[in-house]
């Protein structure tokens, strides 16, 4: 697999962006849910930082932080772990040419012989946009009838 992959901004039917968006924001709003009596914690903690008088916590002083102190060492150990992987991998990461390089394309004389067709077989491959293709018992190419409306089948 080449990397990076390129995604390229394709168009996509309107229902989906509405899926994706409301997922989305359904995403945010359970884990802001998750993390309420931590961003509870910060505010009053950058309310006493400021000096700014403040109502009583609704815990008692420290047992926040002893209760989050376990999942705050979990977050900056996988923080950590994904910042040194980045920094390792950073040249590949960024690397495009490997994805945007293609191979040449092959001459359509030489793609009809390695797929078994004759010459106009092979040109009426590319020509035509409704084709049959008849295979061999062993998978090949045994001939193509163009088909469509200026080529009824027959």
């Amino acid at each position: 697999m080449k990397w990076p992959p390129i995604i390229e901004n394709a168009r996509l039917p309107m229902w989906m962006r509405l899926r994706d968006f409301v997922l989305t924001l359904l995403a945010w709003l359970v884990l802001l849910y998750l993390l309420r009596d931590m961003m509870t914690a910060g505010g009053y903690w950058v309310l006493d930082r400021f000096g700014i008088e403040h109502p009583v916590p609704p815990w008692p002083a420290g047992k926040i932080l002893r209760d989050l102190a376990p999942f705050m060492g979990v977050v900056l150990l996988l923080v950590g772990w994904l910042a040194a992987f980045a920094l390792v991998r950073w040249r590949r990461l960024i690397d495009t040419r490997e994805a945007l390089s293609q191979p040449d394309p092959l001459e359509p004389a030489v793609q009809a012989d390695a797929l078994g067709l004759s010459r106009t077989d092979g040109s009426a491959l590319q020509d035509s946009r409704v084709m049959v293709v008849h295979l061999r018992e062993d998978g090949t190419v045994s001939g193509v009838e163009p088909r469509g409306p200026d080529r009824p089948a027959g």
